[in-house]
């Protein structure tokens, strides 16, 4: 394991902490829904599974909303095998708002 210190050393790119928090946050809920929505009974044509999350604190000039859905008959194919998760996670759709 390589140990850096932070007062040496030089770093090429600025790293922006708030896209970096977004980042985390889209994999993780990203993940959650896949996971348990396939557990929902409503899966029908129309219907959605949407998750929004808030940063309460925000950062000045900074929007911290961000919305997630995913379509029910998505869901209903991941449940029933003819979706993978991994396709189901390309289908999530993701709005900062």
């Amino acid at each position: 394991m390589r140990v850096v210190d932070p007062l040496t050393c030089q770093v090429e790119a600025p790293v922006d902490l708030q896209d970096l928090h977004v980042g985390v946050l889209r994999i993780s809920l990203a993940n959650v829904m896949v996971t348990h929505g396939r557990s929902l009974t409503a899966h029908g044509k129309g219907e959605w599974l949407s998750v929004g999350a808030r940063d309460i604190h925000g950062l000045s000039g900074r929007d911290g909303t961000i919305r997630f859905h995913i379509l029910g008959h998505d869901l209903a194919a991941l449940r029933d095998g003819q979706l993978t998760a991994e396709e189901a996670l390309t289908r999530i759709d993701a709005a900062r708002f």
